[in-house]
């Protein structure tokens, strides 16, 4: 059992998204707060995912601008270990992988596998040199596409309008 918080912006933005400058400005969203608050949320999901003896937590999804923040999710990762004794991961989004300077600091390296079909052979030798030089398991924390014509060639594109073809998703699954 895995549990996976997220957290999804309530204007609809994608979470991949939520970002603010790097330097503490006067009147502006700070980094500081958000990790204060996304910190609270996560180590409360952390206190949870030990009671109810989870085998994996991931203490975040898809949450690409933060994550060169390098310094704020080592510590929270530390604190997450003070409450969660189980494996920890983190799942970027697709084609990050190799840009996170911090996977030493999880168990497990985990992304969003939304890859273009004919493209699947070289995104896990891209990957693969990720899992090498961490020396750590990677999984995909989701893979699919939409059941419709031409969605396993742009399957992170939810706006997609075609004709309904329940073979398209079984032949991304398939490769």
């Amino acid at each position: 059992v895995i549990l996976k918080p997220v957290i999804n912006c309530m204007d609809g933005t994608w979470r991949a998204h939520i970002n603010f400058f790097d330097h503490e400005v006067p009147c502006e969203p700070k980094w500081s707060n958000w990790f204060r608050n996304y910190g609270a949320y996560i180590l409360n999901f952390a206190e949870v995912a030990q009671i109810s003896k989870c085998d994996m937590f991931m203490i975040g999804c898809e949450l690409v601008q933060t994550e060169r923040r390098e310094n704020e999710w080592r510590e929270l990762i530390r604190k997450v270990r003070e409450r969660y004794t189980g494996c920890i991961t983190y799942s970027t989004d697709k084609y990050q992988e190799g840009q996170l300077k911090w996977w030493d600091a999880v168990d497990v390296i985990s992304s969003s596998g939304f890859y273009p079909i004919n493209t699947w052979d070289e995104q896990l030798e891209r990957i693969y040199k990720v899992v090498q030089k961490y020396q750590k398991p990677f999984f995909f924390a989701e893979v699919c596409c939409m059941s419709c014509e031409g969605a396993s060639l742009i399957p992170n594109d939810w706006t997609l309008v075609g004709k309904f073809n329940l073979q398209e998703q079984v032949n991304y699954f398939e490769v």
